[in-house]
């Protein structure tokens, strides 16, 4: 059986390798940040997902919707920078990951 909070995770996000994932309730956003989308604030999102572009450096912090569409994207240097700006976003995050693929 698979784990409810690894059930229907994506192995891959627009071409990147999906290591590490979250579920986040919205009111864990804490404010900290506004994404936009042409001009357009973008809603909270309710699942993080860390990935990392095979031949890139660096790696993607993806805020998605409930069905894993990705509506948001940073770029951190390392993992644990990824790690970081989610919990500085989403209180409460640190402590949510999955681990999904190795590096």
């Amino acid at each position: 059986m698979v784990p409810a909070a690894r059930a229907n995770v994506p192995a891959t996000l627009d071409g990147a390798v999906v290591l590490r994932t979250a579920r986040i309730f919205p009111a864990a956003h804490t404010g900290n940040t506004r994404h936009e989308v042409t001009g357009e604030p973008v809603k909270a999102a309710s699942r993080l997902a860390i990935a990392h572009y095979p031949g890139q450096a660096g790696f993607y912090l993806f805020g998605c919707d409930d069905a894993w569409s990705v509506m948001t994207d940073t770029w951190h240097e390392s993992l644990e920078g990824a790690i970081a700006q989610a919990e500085f976003e989403y209180a409460g995050s640190y402590n949510a990951w999955v681990a999904t693929n190795a590096v």
